[in-house]
């Protein structure tokens, strides 16, 4: 069995995330910029992980979501620890003191 991927254009990173949070989605992000490519793993609408390096964690997610110009890519929920606790407003919140 194959399992495909989409795209997401036209919305934020950090506005999938707000709409995975409500609708309660559970998939991972594979996130890319022009040097990196980061997964945020998502269970239930929350952040449950964030990879970037082989680096885990809430500093981590936050990173990826300062990010700019980014392309979203949805993949199934990788099967991962959960390494993060703060809430999804919380990670918004640090993130955009970093832009």
């Amino acid at each position: 069995m194959t399992s495909t991927t989409r795209i997401i254009d036209g919305f934020s990173l950090e506005n999938i995330l707000q709409i995975f949070s409500l609708e309660k989605k559970s998939q991972t992000l594979r996130v890319k910029n022009d040097k990196q490519v980061a997964y945020i793993d998502i269970q239930h609408g929350d952040i449950i992980n964030a990879e970037l390096n082989n680096e885990f964690g809430v500093n981590i997610s936050v990173e990826i979501i300062s990010w700019d110009n980014v392309q979203v890519e949805l993949l199934p929920l990788r099967n991962t620890k959960k390494t993060i606790d703060a809430s999804l407003i919380n990670i918004l919140m640090e993130a955009s003191k970093l832009k």
